[in-house]
């Protein structure tokens, strides 16, 4: 959710990604005509956790200010658009931010890695063995607090869980 990736082309040529800024924050079951609505599809999307948090001041400003612009990325700098749940090696109390605000009433935490990020230079956010053992203590810290408010459970406990809530399939 909130995210646009049309501006990234993919492979060279390519016509850029999905268009996913409309879509829900919350699970929903998937449409065969339009990936960001609710339909009858048997598949339950869960959406990557993406928040949107609000900053009145600074959201007035960034509508006035160009995509791109250096006070629009300085803006973003201090006062993120969006914020994952997937670490940077720079976002450890977003993270774990993000869990305290989930306690408060989503209903599911997604937490975002790639297996690549997990070794040095396998992601421009980790080069070094140094920004990883950053990276490992984040996990460590993002880990010891969603054990202590949530509870764990993999897409098909979910999804059981969801259904035996209302959710139909």
């Amino acid at each position: 959710p909130h995210m646009d990736w049309r501006m990234y082309p993919g492979v060279p040529g390519g016509a850029g990604g999905t268009d996913f800024s409309a879509c829900p924050e919350e699970p929903y079951w998937m449409n065969a005509d339009d990936v960001c609505r609710a339909g009858r599809l048997p598949i339950l999307e869960v959406p990557m956790t993406v928040v949107r948090p609000t900053y009145p001041v600074v959201d007035i400003l960034r509508r006035r200010l160009r995509r791109g612009s250096f006070v629009r990325r300085a803006l973003n700098r201090l006062w993120p658009e969006v914020r994952w749940m997937r670490p940077n090696g720079r976002n450890r109390a977003s993270l774990v931010d993000i869990l305290r605000g989930a306690a408060m009433g989503m209903r599911h935490v997604e937490f975002m890695l790639h297996s690549s990020e997990l070794m040095p230079g396998g992601s421009p956010y980790f080069p070094t063995e140094e920004s990883i053992e950053v990276l490992y203590a984040d996990m460590d810290a993002v880990f010891a607090e969603a054990a202590r408010l949530c509870i764990p459970m993999t897409l098909a406990e979910f999804a059981a869980q969801w259904i035996r809530e209302g959710g139909q399939p």
